[in-house]
């Protein structure tokens, strides 16, 4: 049985239940594990010792709970779901029932609506505006940004807190038709697994099969013990690769820990080639077989957008701290050398590297100290509290930015050189897709 730490009994009874639903379903969570619980905010904790291999939560995947057919909505304050029937199966009812009384318990919603930027920075709209300048906004970003503008096409209070607030609750579960064999990707709420927090080198979602001995094809989600800040016991999990803004927009919270930059948008020329596109866009990490010598910089290497006439377009570019200082160059001279197999050569190549690099850096440093400049004005002539909140926050995100920033070292020297031949023969169509 694991320790429920709560200063509200109606929380640690939704808790204890959803524990035993879990485990009578075959699911599995240390029972050294602590779930704490003070003034609404839950985390997770785990005493004793690390148990490599030893799973701190599995859910069997058929009870994480569809988002996407429980017809959630809000009212005031809280959360309810209308599910068509037939739509959950009893167990998945009962589990997300409980999920959303404790929701409702914790303040779920009024605590969103504090803390979600798009709805805090209605107060100063152009300030979120210079914010995401720093990113290749998306179509479901600008509906998020028309509700902070407060346009007439925006989404009512209600849709758009229950929208944004279950998309930081839910992960993507891929799920095969039988019949015909096709994949489909839904939205899934995590019974307690919601509890865990995010950092940044944290241990990942994991979905896999053979945890259960007598049903091995069975997919179960998996969460290892992951604790990775020494002076805590705390429960960490890696929800995405995000730097401070990334998390800001996405949960709420600029993440200071995250060891790196999102690179902002930008186009870079290549000589005698073209020129790459830069995006600045959440992505998958590069799956795949990539050559021995690349597999270190893998979870830097973004996703190929358009290959065509010249033009290489990529998803990101990430900006390494000290755990990867040579990772932006060496990402960039595998898309350069992609780019160019025949049109330079491979000192030519380490030319437009260095100096795409060059161009990286201090493009993004400009962006960032503009960023500050402009807050700094903004700050000097604007009274209204709340707008005055939004304007520094923005002074904070782009300060933080560059504090990482200024820390980047540019290595003269060249370590060793990797064959580009190489790197073709590993994946020729798209070595850095």
């Amino acid at each position: 049985m694991i320790t429920i730490q709560s200063d509200n009994p109606a929380i640690e009874k939704e808790i204890r239940f959803l524990e035993k639903t879990i485990t009578e379903n075959g699911g599995k969570l240390d029972p050294r594990l602590v779930i704490h619980c003070e003034n609404g905010s839950l985390s997770v904790m785990r005493d004793g010792l690390q148990m490599p291999g030893t799973p701190l939560m599995a859910l069997p995947g058929e009870i994480l709970l569809p988002a996407e057919t429980m017809q959630l909505s809000v009212k005031g304050n809280a959360i309810e779901m209308a599910p068509d029937k037939d739509v959950l199966t009893p167990v998945q009812y009962e589990l997300a029932a409980s999920m959303l009384s404790l929701y409702n318990l914790t303040d779920k919603i009024a605590i969103h609506e504090k803390t979600c930027p798009w709805v805090s920075f209605r107060a100063a709209p152009d300030a979120l505006d210079a914010i995401l300048k720093s990113r290749t906004v998306n179509e479901n970003q600008e509906k998020m940004f028309s509700y902070t503008k407060q346009e007439d096409s925006a989404p009512t209070r209600e849709s758009f807190l229950c929208d944004t607030y279950i998309k930081t609750r839910v992960i993507g579960r891929k799920e095969i038709d039988r019949e015909t064999d096709t994949k489909t990707l839904t939205m899934r709420i995590m019974p307690i697994v919601d509890f865990i927090n995010h950092n940044y080198n944290a241990g990942h979602f994991n979905f896999s099969a053979g945890f259960q001995k007598d049903q091995p094809e069975r997919e179960f989600l998996m969460i290892a013990n992951s604790q990775p800040i020494l002076e805590s016991r705390e429960c960490f999990a890696f929800y995405n690769q995000m730097d401070a803004i990334d998390a800001y927009l996405h949960y709420g919270f600029p993440d200071a820990r995250a060891p790196i930059v999102r690179s902002v948008p930008m186009e870079i020329a290549i000589p005698k080639t073209g020129k790459l596109i830069v995006n600045s866009i959440m992505s998958p990490w590069k799956k795949g077989k990539l050559a021995k010598h690349v597999m270190g910089i893998q979870v830097f290497i973004p996703q190929t957008l358009r290959n065509e006439d010249g033009v290489l377009e990529v998803s990101h570019l990430i900006i390494p701290g000290t755990n990867a200082p040579q990772g932006l160059r060496r990402v960039l001279r595998l898309v350069i050398s992609n780019m160019t197999p025949h049109a330079l050569s491979q000192d030519e190549i380490w030319d437009a590297t260095l100096a795409a690099e060059e161009q990286v850096i201090n493009t993004n440093l400009s962006f960032y100290e503009s960023l500050v400049a402009k807050a700094d004005a903004a700050l000097a002539s604007v009274s209204e509290p709340a707008a005055r909140a939004c304007w520094e926050q923005t002074r904070s995100l782009a300060t933080l930015q560059l504090t990482k920033l200024y820390k980047y070292v540019f290595y003269k020297e060249y370590y060793e050189r990797e064959d580009v031949q190489t790197l073709h023969d590993a994946d020729p169509a798209s070595a850095a897709a």
